[in-house]
């Protein structure tokens, strides 16, 4: 029986035991040990009872259970992958027993792994360079053989065992009737002999020698059959009938064809093993056993593969992928989900077991294919076909299902098709509408010119673009026009190509809009000719409505006037504009400044935009105050060096300069740059929080640049801080999204607190904050420094309290809670993959499963390792400053 050292069969002992036990079972028949539920099951049923059984049993996963889950397309466990790779380095390439290398190299092969590199070690190697291969009786060399033909492998130069060498050996081992046994000379068994057949199978048809003794060994197994489709003595077992159907389907005999179908076939005799918890017992009457399960399921596996025409169990053993799978019929999506398969028509027929799907593949002399699903049947020249989307890209298969190798994470879709086309691209213009502004859906379609061999783009005229509740139908140039949604947030595009009648002219797809509020947050600077006027964070539309919103809520006098050009700004405060000079405006975006080109009533705005509005026709923009070194220490002299900025009208480009003769001030003192636009603070500063202003007032005259502030923090304890951590807390300081804890520090290793994590979430995110605003919260107090932050958190649904009335302002913060706040705040969806990448992610809580799945998806938040979050774990202010800087960047 497959998972026997030869030590074990040495031990007559056991075996006469074993023998005894079969005895007492056998007078009761093998229909005593029938499964108790009345239906028989499909294949495919049988496989998922049997993988659910090794999966539920709860005793620790062997190499075979694990080959077998893998093999039917299961993902194994992470902890027994973890386990394997732990006992296979320990070995150091030296084994007890050349049987332990060809399983585990047999194991790591179904999992996906590299046999000929898994934890340091070659046991391809191992295997190939065994000098005594007899010592481990037949199934040394069969597992052998298994192990070296489960995929293309490079044996070293002088290797002791070949293919060829190890075949011959066994030849020489085959008895005069035709079986083999553990041990030359002993009586021949069906287990035994199973094996070697299906060993021998890849040269079954390469040569002479092996076809002879493979058809002897396949005619001896017929005789030893008894009409129950079983064997008698020692082969009365499922284990028999398992490893019969094993070896047969290695050669491409059918295990229910008339050769080995008595009064009942080998199928038939394996299934009346079945339990009903779906495993299946060793001897009749007996219960469910891990052993006896793990091979009726490598027999299951082995005959689904054999009558796909998808290969043997054991020969070239394909990877398994996770991928998502779609089957979508001609008027609406028929299921959607997930499975991990090594080919296209696998993956299908497991997910149909899987969703009770009713299947209907025919094989044909060129392969396998999809005839109908669920009663619907392929009709004229349309029919079931698949396309599969790996990377963002279409892959055009040129070949049958069963022949197409999955990657992993490949979406894979089955559809009722004709000359069904693809969507290619979605456009939306604007790229991010308005709640209730019009925008346009522009869809393109492709297909494959067999002629040209290249894909072809074009307009998809016809198609029908849903979002929502709203419907609209792409014109001859794939334009579809919406006059808006009117609710903020992630908006479904649902794209199809339904036609009465006849296959859908197009694949149904699905793409994702971003409708943004109609009025942003933005952060607005209005700067006179002698000085700040007034500064703050708004919600507007465009430029002009965030000026007249932060002016009224400062009792600052904005005049307007109107011209040809349309409405400007004629005055703000004293400060009014003549013949020589005025009021204008820019924008710093995503980093860099904007040059509007439109007026100030007219400007869009975008989430996060910096406006400024300042007096003076000719003034530069600061583009960058660089500050050496990046983070300063407490005495030590720092040099700022201004650069400035303006756009060239002709060239149409940016000049940049040094900032020269600018005032630079820092601490209450002023600097003056050089001709190279250089300060230097000579002596440095004391730990602190400091702000750098940039500015170039002129006594007779406008600015020569406008005002331009950054901050700048000293740190005493700033080493202490992990070296990843040190250029984040030096950008989240130079951006304003985090302040030092009082004193002199940043207190990188302190654990977060809920209000300070509430703070940084809204600097971040440039939320508005209304310092007067009433506590929704019992603990917070209205004149703490974080009860602002907090509110404003709150009304944009980023935080929640702890109970209706408490938020825990001094609560330490998990690295759940973090991913939770960040994908409120962000309005993150993860995407969903069939394997996840955090084994602990079932310790945290459900509604935050998908949300570690979004951050880490988002590239906000990564593992503590490459398999663990550690959701519970807290976080520190070191790690704040990290997510900070990327959650400010993301939204940028």
């Amino acid at each position: 029986m497959v998972g026997w050292t030869a030590r074990q069969v040495k031990k007559r002992a056991a075996l006469a035991l074993l023998a005894l036990l079969v005895a007492l079972h056998a007078f009761a028949g093998v229909a005593a040990a029938a499964r108790t539920d009345s239906a028989a099951p499909t294949t495919e049923e049988a496989i998922a009872g049997a993988a659910a059984w090794l999966q539920r049993s709860g005793a620790e996963l062997s190499d075979w259970s694990a080959f077998a889950l893998a093999r039917a397309g299961y993902e194994v466990p992470q902890a027994y992958k973890d386990k394997l790779e732990q006992t296979i380095g320990k070995t150091g390439g030296k084994f007890a027993s050349v049987t332990d290398a060809e399983r585990y190299a047999l194991v790591v092969k179904a999992i996906g792994e590299n046999p000929a590199s898994f934890a340091g070690v070659n046991l391809i190697r191992a295997i190939a360079a065994e000098g005594n291969i007899a010592k481990s009786g037949a199934m040394g060399a069969i597992f052998g053989l298994l192990a070296l033909n489960s995929g293309s492998h490079t044996l070293p130069e002088g290797a002791v065992n070949t293919p060829d060498s190890l075949a011959k050996w066994l030849l020489a081992q085959q008895a005069a009737d035709g079986g083999w046994s553990y041990i030359t000379g002993e009586a021949s068994t069906v287990d035994v002999t199973a094996m070697a057949v299906a060993a021998l199978a890849p040269l079954y048809g390469q040569q002479e020698e092996v076809k002879q003794a493979a058809d002897k060994a396949v005619a001896w197994m017929a005789a030893q059959q008894k009409d129950n489709g079983g064997f008698d003595g020692m082969s009365n077992s499922s284990e028999s009938a398992a490893q019969a159907i094993v070896g047969l389907t290695s050669l491409g005999l059918d295990p229910a064809g008339e050769t080995f179908a008595k009064q009942a076939s080998l199928l038939e005799h394996l299934a009346s093993y079945r339990q009903a918890d779906g495993g299946y017992a060793h001897a009749a009457g007996g219960a469910s056993s891990a052993m006896s399960t793990e091979q009726a399921l490598e027999a299951l596996v082995a005959y689904r593969l054999y009558a796909a025409k998808q290969g043997t169990l054991f020969h070239h053993i394909r990877t398994n992928a996770a991928v998502s799978l779609r089957i979508e019929g001609p008027q609406s999506t028929l299921a959607t989900g997930d499975a991990s398969a090594s080919n296209a028509m696998e993956a299908l027929q497991k997910f149909a077991g899987q969703q009770k799907l009713d299947l209907d593949i025919v094989t044909a002399s060129f392969g396998s294919y999809v005839n109908g699903i669920n009663g619907i049947a392929a009709s004229g020249f349309d029919g079931w076909q698949y396309a599969v989307e790996r990377g963002g890209v279409w892959v055009y298969p040129q070949v049958g299902m069963s022949d197409f190798e999955l990657q992993p994470n490949d979406r894979l879709i089955v559809y009722y098709g004709g000359t069904t086309k693809f969507v290619h691209d979605v456009n939306v213009k604007p790229a991010a509408p308005k709640a209730g502004q019009p925008f346009t859906v522009t869809v393109y379609q492709s297909s494959w010119d067999w002629t040209a061999n290249k894909e072809a783009v074009e307009p998809a005229a016809g198609a029908t673009v849903q979002i929502g509740g709203k419907k609209a139908t792409t014109d001859e140039r794939g334009v579809a026009a919406f006059d808006g949604v009117s609710a903020a947030g992630a908006a479904a595009v649902t794209i199809t190509g339904y036609q009465e009648g006849a296959a859908p002219s197009l694949l149904k797809a699905v793409a994702s809009l971003n409708v943004i509020p109609a009025g942003v947050n933005v952060t607005l600077h209005v700067e006179g000719p002698k000085g700040p006027i007034a500064e703050g964070v708004v919600t507007a539309v465009y430029a002009l409505d965030a000026l007249q919103r932060l002016a009224a809520a400062n009792g600052v006098n904005v005049e307007m006037k109107s011209s040809a050009y349309g409405n400007y700004v004629a005055a703000i405060g004293d400060a009014a504009a003549d013949a020589a000079d005025g009021w204008m405006f820019a924008v710093l975006r995503d980093g860099a400044w904007e040059y509007p080109s439109l007026a100030m009533d007219q400007f869009d705005l975008r989430p996060n935009d910096r406006i400024y509005i300042y007096y003076g026709y000719s003034a530069a923009y600061v583009h960058e105050v660089a500050v050496a070194p990046e983070q300063p220490k407490a005495g030590e002299s720092i040099q700022l060096a201004v650069t400035q900025e303006t756009w060239d009208w002709t060239k149409n480009e940016r000049v940049i300069k040094p900032g020269t003769g600018l005032a630079v001030e820092v601490d209450g003192k002023s600097y003056t740059t050089d001709a190279a636009g250089k300060a230097t603070i000579a002596g440095g500063l004391p730990n602190g929080n400091y702000t750098i202003v940039v500015t170039g007032y002129q006594p007779n005259g406008s600015p020569s640049v406008v005002r331009y502030a950054q901050p700048l923090n000293l740190y005493a304890d700033y080493e202490q801080a992990a070296d990843w951590a040190k250029p984040y807390i030096a950008e989240a300081s130079k951006l304003g999204l985090l302040q030092g804890t009082g004193g002199e520090g940043f207190s990188p290793n302190k654990e977060l607190t809920r209000a300070e994590l509430a703070a940084s979430l809204v600097r971040a995110l440039g939320i508005p904050v209304d310092g007067s605003a009433k506590s929704a919260f019992a603990d917070v107090p209205a004149d703490s420094w974080y009860a602002g932050y907090i509110e404003a958190a709150r009304k944009q649904g980023i935080v929640q309290g702890v109970d209706d009335d408490r938020f825990a302002p001094e609560a330490k913060v998990t690295r759940e809670q973090l991913a939770l706040m960040l994908t409120r705040a962000l309005q993150l969806q993860a995407e969903h993959v069939a394997v996840p990448r955090f084994r602990d992610a079932a310790e945290a809580a459900d509604y935050s499963q998908d949300a570690l799945l979004a951050v880490e998806q988002a590239g906000l938040m990564t593992g503590v390792d490459d398999t663990h979050f550690a959701p519970k774990a807290t976080v520190t202010r070191e790690m704040l400053a990290v997510v900070a800087v990327r959650a400010y960047e993301s939204v940028r």
